[in-house]
């Protein structure tokens, strides 16, 4: 059985990711908390950046990877709370963005994990394992820089892009795990 490893990120957790790692756990992986003993890495946004040196892992999937150079962070986070409410009013799922957003708010006060990952931010160790990465960027997602080819991976990353939004796997998790190899 394969193990995989989610790494959230900014005002992310388990139970943000809960459809996500039902997903997981269906399809046969074994979800672990550790990601240097992880089969496969996962991250979404802010995860990236806790991606540790030494891995086991022959796969990481960077799902809207939080890296827009030029662009601030509170115009990132307007501009996907506005885009959110829209899609998901539209896709008549608000209770699920209520829900979803009111973990975010618990997620917020991680400190330990949050304050890692601003350290990390200007870090050029966290684009090391190009190799292994496929990097997944939604067309409508504010926080990822859509010339994600630019993005500095060392060897260089896979890409692909997916017309979603920013959180669209913790909804539609299947659409990502099918990028996943056993």
């Amino acid at each position: 059985m394969l193990t995989v490893c989610i790494l959230y990120g900014f005002g992310e957790g388990p139970r943000v990711g809960a459809h996500f790692e039902r997903a997981l756990t269906a399809k046969g992986y074994r979800i672990v908390r550790n990601a240097g003993r992880a089969d496969i890495i996962i991250t979404h946004s802010g995860g990236y950046l806790l991606v540790p040196q030494a891995i086991r892992a022959k796969q990481i999937i960077h799902i809207a990877p939080y890296r827009w150079p030029g662009k601030s962070w509170l115009v990132c986070i307007g501009a996907k709370l506005l885009n959110d409410l829209h899609a998901h009013h539209r896709e008549g799922e608000l209770a699920f963005w209520i829900r979803k957003s009111c973990w975010n708010f618990v997620y917020m006060w991680r400190l330990p994990a949050n304050i890692r990952m601003l350290k990390r931010l200007q870090s050029p160790a966290i684009w090391r394992h190009g190799n292994l990465c496929v990097v997944v960027r939604p067309r409508f997602d504010t926080f990822c820089t859509p010339r994600c080819q630019e993005l500095p991976f060392r060897p260089s990353a896979a890409y692909l892009s997916l017309g979603k939004h920013h959180d669209d796997c913790w909804r539609h998790p299947h659409t990502y795990l099918d990028l996943l190899q056993s």
